[in-house]
């Protein structure tokens, strides 16, 4: 083996885990286009609250700049209130994002406690928890949210605890899945032999060497929530009026989808953009946490 090489496998090994998968995520062009755009507009709804005011820039209705097309003083025009649709869709990513992250964090904790008692111990606990998780799963996602905002009401908080619902069933079939390949290895029995308690032998050996699928469907789950959360409310039952949702506001401007289509087509573009980003960077993910890419 020449000196190079050698020097390059020396290199390989002296890296970590996660050292190695970010340098093979940035070498992903898609990934890292994914990631740049989503840092952006993380930091642009950050940004949002401090150049614009709520109450006099986001919600005040001023009808004579009602409809008026995209300008140099409106960059994405206003809508049927007068409201500048750039401010509220930047000012709407705070929501998207909340929403989108937040459902997808109760779902990851939930799911993955559960997927991980089910995977580790099997047997009759197993079979209990995988068939409510089945309930869940045969019933179609959006269906449940919709029932629980509508048994809990219109709320944001409501909003977010439904979309989690739809979010733990998938991280605890991943989890369980992963724990289940992982609970017969040798350094698994050999700290149960020591005598370490089982929840810190969950929490300590075995989840850590399950989170390459869970990070995986994190970034995915995401992009779902987000067209869930803006599909509820385009339908009236998502993020309550007058505040600027993405999918509020497309159904605030279908009526004026022929005169006035910039209306929807700025949120619509909004929220394509956003998803596409989150599975670019989820499909980075997948190649870059994946083992069969090493070389």
């Amino acid at each position: 083996m020449s000196t190079v090489a050698k020097k390059n496998q020396n290199e390989i090994k002296s890296r970590s885990l996660w050292q190695e998968t970010w340098r093979r995520l940035m070498k992903n062009k898609g990934a890292v286009v994914g990631l740049c755009f989503l840092v952006a507009l993380i930091i642009a709804a950050i940004a949002s609250g401090f150049i614009y005011d709520y109450d006099t820039d986001i919600i005040q209705i001023d009808m004579s700049q009602a409809l008026q097309h995209p300008s140099a003083e409106h960059w994405f025009g206003t809508d049927s209130l007068g409201r500048d649709i750039f401010a509220r869709v930047l000012y709407g990513a705070r929501y998207s994002l909340v929403i989108g992250m937040g459902s997808v964090a109760i779902g990851l904790i939930v799911g993955v406690t559960l997927g991980a008692i089910a995977g580790f111990y099997g047997g009759v606990v197993d079979q209990i928890i995988m068939r409510f998780v089945d309930v869940f799963y045969s019933i179609p996602n959006i269906m449940i949210a919709v029932v629980i905002v509508s048994l809990l009401g219109t709320s944001t908080v409501n909003l977010l605890i439904a979309l989690s619902f739809t979010c733990a069933t998938s991280f605890t079939r991943i989890a369980r899945a992963a724990v289940m390949t992982i609970r017969d290895q040798e350094y698994v029995e050999a700290a149960y032999a020591l005598g370490l308690p089982t929840w810190k032998l969950i929490l300590k050996h075995i989840i850590p060497n399950c989170l390459s699928p869970i990070i995986v469907q994190v970034t995915l789950l995401i992009g779902t929530t987000i067209i869930a959360a803006s599909s509820l409310s385009f339908l009236g039952i998502g993020v309550p009026q007058p505040a600027p949702e993405w999918g509020a506001m497309l159904s605030e401007g279908r009526q004026h989808i022929r005169d006035a289509s910039y209306i929807c087509i700025v949120p619509g573009l909004a929220i394509m953009f956003t998803v596409l980003a989150l599975n670019l960077l989820g499909d980075g993910l997948r190649d870059a946490l994946d083992p069969r890419m090493k070389k």
